[in-house]
């Protein structure tokens, strides 16, 4: 029984302070540019409140008191000692991804299902946030 209430406490507390954090209205959603295989729409406010997220989840390097760095910032084409954006993100999200749908809880896209977040436009349609 004590198990499990402090189970309930961690997850409550984990509930709000992701809850806390605040997303700046140009960056609730943040799409990035796939020439290849399309625009991935990175729903930025959505993962924020979730209760297992916080800020460190995605922005690992984050200190106590400091503000976020773009992902870009350290992910970038030849950049050293880090991996390249792509890999990066495929594995971070892909990853979490993977870890809560073995948890039997709903998730994202996992390996394998590159459409899913890779999105092209219609001939003739421009490319919808979060569609």
């Amino acid at each position: 029984m004590r198990a499990l209430i402090a189970l309930m406490f961690i997850l409550a507390s984990g509930a709000v302070l992701a809850q806390q954090a605040e997303i700046p209205p140009e960056k609730e959603v943040i799409l990035y540019q796939s020439k290849k295989l399309g625009t991935v729409t990175f729903l930025h406010k959505h993962h924020s409140t979730l209760s297992k997220v916080e800020c460190r989840t995605c922005h690992h390097t984050l200190n106590s008191g400091e503000e976020p760095k773009p992902c870009h910032e350290c992910h970038f084409k030849g950049a050293k000692d880090v991996p390249e954006p792509k890999k990066a993100f495929h594995l971070r999200c892909t990853e979490c991804h993977e870890y809560t749908t073995e948890k039997g809880l709903k998730a994202g896209p996992i390996k394998k299902k590159c459409k899913l977040c890779h999105v092209k436009p219609k001939k003739g349609k421009e490319q919808v946030a979060g569609r």
